[in-house]
């Protein structure tokens, strides 16, 4: 009927403009090109998903969520909300963990930081900054294993409700007075914008010390 000839073309469109109002308007909504699961929390809090592991949060532990399986990611529902978005794994008995999920766990067992599997894939990926490395070195010099660790975890569950780049610029401004307070790093990441620079460290330092009077500030002596 519309042949291969010398206008054909032209005969395809006018048959497709005789059908078009016939045809249904496409849905608004998204069509999730996924697979719906129900799956366990193991004691780790993870799920695991085709042979392999995604994490939750902690609290979530023990209990039964349910998964959509995508391409590409694994969303966790609970609680009629999303409580985990992870990347899908391809290699059986693979673990894709997410730091930010074992925080509260790390804070009352701060000794399993150092060899935690979410660790080495959040430096892996760079979720850990070297920022957070010397925040993490001084506070431990200066407060010890525990204490400094903890205060690490503090400064981390800023990334929940603060832009990275904002918190980056508040870890940079506290440890250019010396100063390991998670509290100074929360008001210099509210306070700051994340392309601000400072101009010379002995004018950060100087601002810095006006801000926090209270604080110490004290630079550590070299061991």
């Amino acid at each position: 009927m519309t042949g291969r000839g010398p206008g054909a073309g032209d005969r395809i469109h006018a048959l497709a403009a005789l059908e078009r109002p016939a045809m249904w308007v496409l849905p608004v909504e998204r069509l999730a090109a996924v697979t719906r699961l129900t799956v366990h929390v193991d004691t780790k809090a993870r799920v695991c998903v085709r042979q392999c592991f995604c994490s939750v949060p902690t609290r979530f532990s023990g209990q039964r969520v349910t998964v959509e399986l995508g391409a590409e990611t694994v969303t966790v529902h609970a609680d009629a909300s999303i409580v985990a978005v992870d990347v899908r794994g391809v290699h059986r008995r693979s673990e894709m963990l997410d730091l930010d999920h074992y925080l509260e766990g790390l804070e009352r067992r701060p000794g399993a930081l150092p060899g935690a599997t979410a660790l080495a894939q959040a430096r892996a990926t760079g979720g850990f900054r070297p920022e957070h490395r010397q925040f993490w070195d001084l506070a431990r010099r200066r407060n010890g294993d525990t204490a400094g660790t903890r205060a690490l975890c503090d400064v981390l569950l800023l990334h929940r409700h603060h832009h990275t780049d904002h918190v980056i610029t508040g870890i940079r401004a506290a440890l250019s007075i010396d100063n390991i307070d998670p509290a100074v790093v929360a008001v210099e990441t509210r306070r700051l914008p994340p392309t601000r620079a400072y101009r010379s460290r002995t004018r950060a330092r100087w601002t810095l010390r006006q801000r926090h009077p209270r604080a110490d500030l004290t630079p550590e002596v070299p061991r």
